[in-house]
């Protein structure tokens, strides 16, 4: 499907009818708008020409992505929520241990009486 797009080649809006899911598109428009420069805007980068790699400059609230550039609203489309692929999760890491499974038995089995003295003391107490 192709992307609709309202404006010039940068600035302008995308309108409902792309493949670009809605928080991507709320998130440029969120970015490109100057009344919110406060909160979230394009941060400069410096541009490594080996290899292409780019360097964000230091800030510990800074995201970047490939497809996100700005001036750039045609790629928005190419960006995929990543999918954790459930063939890579070892088996071994979702067993609980027989030990695990004895010590939460345990602690419930434990709460369960004192939930149960709890409701006692307060059948006493009413009479």
């Amino acid at each position: 499907m192709d992307m609709e797009y309202n404006g010039g080649v940068t600035g302008g809006v995308l309108v409902s009818g792309s493949n670009v899911p809605a928080f991507l598109t709320k998130l440029w428009t969120l970015v490109e708008d100057p009344e919110t420069d406060s909160l979230i805007c394009w941060s400069p980068v410096v541009h490594i020409e080996q290899g292409g790699l780019v360097k964000p400059e230091k800030d510990d609230t800074e995201f970047q992505h490939p497809y996100f550039i700005r001036g750039q609203e045609l790629l928005l489309e190419n960006i995929k929520r990543k999918v954790t692929n459930v063939s890579n999760i070892k088996h071994e890491d979702l067993k609980i241990g027989q030990d695990g499974v004895s010590k939460l038995l345990s602690d419930v089995q434990l709460m369960r009486g004192k939930q149960e003295a709890m409701d006692s003391k307060i059948i006493a107490m009413k009479q």
